[in-house]
């Protein structure tokens, strides 16, 4: 692993000056994320009805949070290999990069409907229906169906919605996005 893919840099300049240790930063990046209302917003959308009758409807919060949790236990694996097999760099690259995996898989869901990719269909095809009448009543015009707003709407994929969430959204005025680092963004 190339020291670069490890970048702590950012967007825009962090507010700590960079004076923590590689692990630190990246665990301001799962700090950002953790303690952030799109995160939050999971709670309210559903992943899965279960069949069982003792269960109760799952949040995608919840399933990140599992999925977290899987991404944390195999960084915490792969160290352990890493020691038994005496590669000391490996072990610590291993041991770095357990923030990002943690924080990656909190975000994995982010920009996803209820109901995965059957939101996505519901988004799409609710758009089709009634964004020309909808934008012609509150403008006197016609949408533009070749413009890239309506393409976007039209082809709704939760994964860019979650980049635009992370990276444009989310953030204080004029601040926009988590400013997570490079390494976290895979830049």
């Amino acid at each position: 692993m190339k020291d670069n893919y490890l970048s702590v840099d950012r967007i825009r300049a962090s507010s700590s000056g960079g004076s923590r240790e590689k692990k630190q930063q990246f665990e301001s990046d799962r700090g950002r994320v953790l303690f952030s209302s799109p995160l939050r917003r999971l709670q309210s959308k559903a992943q899965v009805f279960s069949l069982e009758s003792n269960a109760s409807v799952r949040s995608r919060l919840t399933h990140s949070m599992e999925v977290a949790h899987i991404g944390r236990y195999i960084s915490h694996q792969l160290k352990a290999v890493a020691i038994e097999n005496n590669d000391t760099t490996f072990a610590q690259q291993c041991d770095e990069i357990e923030p990002l995996v943690e924080t990656a898989c909190l975000l994995h869901d982010i920009g996803n409907p209820p109901f995965g990719h059957l939101g996505e269909k519901a988004i799409q095809k609710w758009f089709v229906k009634n964004s020309n009448r909808l934008y012609k009543k509150s403008t006197g015009n016609e949408i533009d169906t070749e413009s890239p707003q309506y393409r976007d709407f039209e082809g709704f994929d939760g994964n860019p919605q979650g980049a635009r969430i992370s990276l444009t959204l989310q953030g204080y005025p004029g601040k926009k996005g988590f400013n997570l680092t490079y390494a976290q963004l895979g830049v």
